[in-house]
């Protein structure tokens, strides 16, 4: 079964900032071992136990790239359950879109990887960046590439 998030969203500003703090909190911060920048200034931090099965999730995902099972198993932590108890049926699906974008980084060949970072002084110079591995490219290259027949699937 083919998952992919959808292309297009109805989040608001405010919903964007909530789901992807709480996803950097699941996912970067798990797994960089520190606490990186939120949008607010309140967000609660996983305790080091939700931050275990976080990585026990995710090494499980990297091991058999089950996708289905992974989702449900996020879904189910309590920190996550906690998150969208007072949200829409609509904001709890953008949410699920938004984890899945964020799972879809660990799976074996996305290409990305996450990594320290020191280049931000107005956060001790410690952050999270994406980076890009060497994918074997079977398209010819063009300097000026037409991204709209790119597809994430």
């Amino acid at each position: 079964m083919l998952i992919k998030p959808s292309r297009c969203h109805q989040m608001s500003i405010k919903e964007l900032c909530e789901n992807d703090d709480m996803c950097t909190a699941l996912f970067v911060d798990s797994v960089l071992g520190f606490i990186t920048h939120k949008m607010d200034i309140k967000h609660k931090q996983l305790s080091q136990s939700e931050k275990l099965d976080v990585i026990n999730l995710l090494c499980l995902f990297v091991h058999n790239s089950d996708l289905v099972t992974t989702l449900k198993s996020f879904s189910s932590l309590n920190i996550v359950q906690n998150f969208l108890h007072s949200k829409t049926e609509l904001e709890k699906e953008n949410f699920k879109g938004h984890l899945l974008r964020f799972l879809l980084m660990f799976y074996p060949h996305s290409g990305f990887t996450i990594t320290q970072c020191f280049r931000y002084s107005g956060e001790n110079r410690m952050g999270g960046k994406l980076s890009l591995h060497k994918i074997l490219e079977t398209r010819k290259y063009n300097r000026k590439p037409n991204w709209s027949n790119w597809r994430f699937e």
